[in-house]
C-alpha cells in the first residue's frame, strides 16, 4: 500500500491529516490487511445528496440521526451501499442509536459509510476500516480541555493522573475532529471520518441475534470502526504529516506499570485511569495491528484488534470508559441490551432420569453487566417428556 503524506494542518485545524485503521478477522489480521498508523491519506470528498430522514434506498444520501441539542450523527452512505445486503443500513442506525444513548455531547459527527470500500479505497482484506480526520494540538491544550470537560468520576480520576508537564517531551497531539468537537476545541471538518465494511464475508445484522455460526457480528464491527472516528486511536510517537512525534489522548492512559506510561509501540501496555494502579484491559501489541485496540485474548469485545465469527462482539463497560476518558460525556440513559445466549449443544438424546447440567447445554451473559435473574426452559417436542429443574 502506498503512503501518501500531505502537509500537516495548523494548530487545531484538521484539513490535512487523515489516519487509516483496519479491523482484521480471526486470531490475527490478514497479511496486507493491517495498516500502520503512519499511513496518511488525502481526505476524499464524501458523496451524498440532500439531507433526508430516510428513503427506499439510502445509497448516495445523508441521513441525520439524533435530536437537536444532543449528540447528532450525519451518516452519508456511498453509492456502493445500494449493493449492501438487507439489514446493513438498519444496523448502522442501531450502532448510531447506541452511541447516542450513552453519550450526550451536543455536537454533530459527520461520517461517510461505504460497502466494499472505505472513502473509495480498498479495505485490503479487512472486515472493516476507518479513516479519521485529525486536528493538531499541544499537550497543554489537550489537558486543559479534558479537565474542563470532566463530568464523571472516571473523568476526574483520569485528569488527576495527567502530569503538569508534557509526558511526551514536546510531541504533537492529534485528536480526531469529532473528539475535538466533544472537548470544545472545535474544528471545521466537513467530514470527521470514513468507515467501510467488507463485501466478501458473511455478517449477521440482527441486533437480537448477533452470535450466528459462520457469520461475523456486523454491529460489533461497526461499533469498532465508528469509535475510531470518535478518537479511539493510538499514535505513540508516530511521525505524521511532517510532525516528528505524534500522540493521541488515549496514549495518555497507556501504562507498563503503576506510574510508568508506555508511549512506544510494540511494548506490553494496559489501559488505566488512575496512574497505572488499575489494569482495565491490555492493549494490542501485534505488529501491523492497531495499537489502540485491545489484545484479542481477553474475551469477545467490539474493540478487540481482531474479530471471530459466530460470536457477539459487544461494547463493554470498559470500552465506554475509554471514550469517556478521551472526551465523550456519558448520558444518563442507555439501551438495555438483552442477554446473549450461546447454545453449546442443540441436539441431545436423553434417557428417562438422565441428568444434564444446564451449563453443558448453553451459556448466557449480559453485555451491560446486569445479573441474570431468570432462566426459562421449555420443551417443544412430542412424546410427553418434560424437564425437571432442581427437582421441580
Amino acid at each position: 500500500m502506498i503512503d501518501k503524506i500531505v502537509e500537516a494542518a495548523g494548530q487545531g485545524d484538521a484539513a490535512g491529516l487523515l489516519l487509516k485503521d483496519d479491523l482484521g478477522s480471526g486470531s490475527s489480521k490478514p497479511p496486507g490487511g493491517a495498516v500502520n498508523p503512519a499511513i496518511i491519506l488525502a481526505p476524499a470528498t464524501a458523496t451524498g445528496g440532500d439531507m433526508t430522514s430516510g428513503s427506499a434506498s439510502l445509497a448516495g444520501t445523508t441521513v441525520q440521526m439524533g435530536a437537536a441539542g444532543g449528540l447528532v450523527f450525519n451518516i452519508t452512505y456511498d453509492s456502493g451501499v445500494s449493493n449492501a445486503p438487507a439489514g446493513f443500513t438498519s444496523a448502522i442506525t442501531d450502532v448510531v442509536n447506541y452511541y447516542e444513548s450513552v453519550f450526550n455531547d451536543p455536537i454533530t459527527v459527520n461520517i461517510d459509510v461505504g460497502w466494499g470500500e472505505v472513502a473509495g479505497q480498498s479495505l485490503g482484506g479487512a472486515l472493516g476500516a476507518s479513516e479519521t480526520n485529525l486536528g493538531v494540538f499541544s499537550y497543554s491544550q489537550v489537558k486543559a480541555a479534558l479537565a474542563a470537560d470532566a463530568t464523571s468520576a472516571d473523568d476526574a480520576t483520569a485528569v488527576a493522573s495527567l502530569p503538569g508537564s508534557d509526558p511526551t517531551g514536546g510531541g504533537s497531539f492529534l485528536l480526531a475532529t469529532a473528539e475535538a468537537k466533544a472537548l470544545g476545541l472545535g474544528t471545521g471538518a466537513a467530514v470527521d471520518g470514513y468507515v467501510g465494511f467488507s463485501s466478501s464475508v458473511n455478517y449477521t445484522f440482527d441486533p437480537n441475534n448477533r452470535a450466528v455460526s459462520g457469520a461475523y457480528d456486523f454491529i460489533g464491527v461497526a461499533e469498532h470502526e465508528i469509535s475510531e472516528v470518535m478518537g479511539r486511536i493510538a499514535l505513540l510517537g508516530t511521525p505524521l504529516g511532517g510532525l516528528s512525534h505524534t500522540y493521541s489522548a488515549l496514549d495518555l492512559y497507556r501504562y507498563s506499570s503503576p506510574g510508568a506510561r508506555q508511549l512506544a509501540a510494540g511494548n506490553t501496555a494496559y489501559f488505566s485511569l488512575d496512574g497505572g494502579n488499575t489494569d482495565l484491559n491490555n492493549f494490542n501489541t501485534l505488529s501491523g495491528a492497531d495499537a489502540g485496540d485491545w489484545a484479542s485474548g481477553g474475551g469477545n469485545d467490539a474493540y478487540n484488534a481482531s474479530a471471530r465469527s459466530g460470536v457477539a462482539e459487544l461494547v463493554t463497560p470498559n470500552d465506554l470508559r475509554v471514550l469517556d476518558a478521551i472526551g465523550w460525556d456519558r448520558g444518563t440513559s442507555r439501551i438495555d441490551t438483552p442477554p446473549v445466549v450461546t447454545v453449546s449443544n442443540s441436539n441431545i438424546t436423553a434417557s428417562p432420569g438422565q441428568v444434564f447440567a444446564a451449563s453443558s447445554l448453553f451459556n448466557a451473559s449480559d453485555p451491560d453487566g446486569d445479573a441474570i435473574a431468570q432462566y426459562d426452559f421449555w420443551d417443544t417436542g412430542g412424546g410427553g417428556g418434560h424437564f425437571l429443574v432442581n427437582g421441580v
